[in-house]
């Protein structure tokens, strides 16, 4: 019984040192990823709410991000953050749309839930030539793995109903050419700015995932996110301005009637509204709503 007692409080010192370790050195990881520049492709798939694929040319600098892809349908697009502010970006079409809240990605979550410090230590491993960690949050967890110089190879971050993971290769220094597109990401393309901006603190309170995307046609704007709450499932939320909010309240009221939705609706001011659609009453709707802006 005394060897057993010794063999307990052995394996609970050795879990509260790997537990340290593992903390210092996410710790490192993270100032690393704040503090470095460079350049890298990464390969994105996301699985569970949404399924995609897709190559990802990443440029980054700091705390400034230029991340680029192409698609048949899209052309060139991505997402910049820069001194300018934040941009989601179609080159192809040379518009630039200001986000209704500031853009994240997996990488800017995992560091957020790192700096604060709201986590358990799952599993650490010294691999021969690289180092993982797997961290959670209630339902939310991720899967980091990097070498020796910090440098992530791969991160995975993991819901119950979605998954995103991300491989990383062909890591090189940062250019001036590359530096100088960060910098200017939206050099002569047509800014659209939204009237309003939304809760990001309200947005990550009510919704565990979401996703943006937008849409013009040259005089009328329309932005959509997807979203997912754990307690009230999949959300569509649409903001359209410079056009009558009728064209939203129709608009709103075919696509819940398509996806068997309920939906509410706010008139912000003659051009412009928000609509919300959810499989949940038009009371709980608007409550949302309202938080949001």
């Amino acid at each position: 019984m005394k060897k057993l007692s010794v063999l307990v409080v052995l394996l609970l010192v050795i879990g509260l040192a790997v537990g340290k370790d593992a903390v210092e050195e996410l710790t490192t990881l993270v100032n690393t990823l704040k503090n470095s520049s460079y350049e890298v492709d990464r390969y994105v798939q996301e699985s569970g709410i949404v399924t995609t694929a897709k190559n990802e040319r990443v440029i980054k600098s700091g705390p400034y991000k230029l991340v680029t892809s192409y698609s048949s349908a899209k052309g060139e697009f991505g997402w910049v953050r820069n001194s300018s502010g934040n941009f989601a970006i179609f080159r192809t079409r040379s518009v630039a749309f200001e986000p209704l809240i500031n853009i994240k990605d997996f990488e800017d979550n995992f560091v957020d839930l790192v700096n604060s410090k709201s986590y358990t230590v799952d599993l650490f491993l010294d691999l021969p030539n690289s180092r993982k960690i797997t961290i959670s949050s209630g339902t939310l967890s991720f899967d980091v793995t990097y070498d020796d110089n910090f440098k992530l190879l791969k991160l995975v971050k993991s819901y119950p109903f979605h998954t995103i993971s991300a491989s990383y290769r062909n890591y090189s220094e940062m250019s001036h050419e590359s530096l100088t597109k960060l910098s200017n990401a939206t050099e002569g393309m047509i800014i659209i700015r939204p009237p309003v901006y939304f809760s990001e603190s309200m947005l990550e309170k009510h919704f565990a995932w979401s996703s943006m995307d937008f849409a013009t046609d040259g005089k009328t704007y329309l932005y959509t996110l997807l979203m997912y709450s754990t307690e009230y499932g999949r959300m569509v939320l649409y903001f359209s301005f410079n056009t009558e909010p009728d064209y939203l309240q129709k608009f709103s009221a075919q696509m819940a009637e398509a996806n068997n939705f309920s939906y509410a609706i706010e008139r912000l001011s003659v051009s412009s509204a928000v609509s919300l659609l959810g499989m949940v009453d038009t009371k709980t709707l608007k409550s949302l709503l309202e938080d949001l802006y």
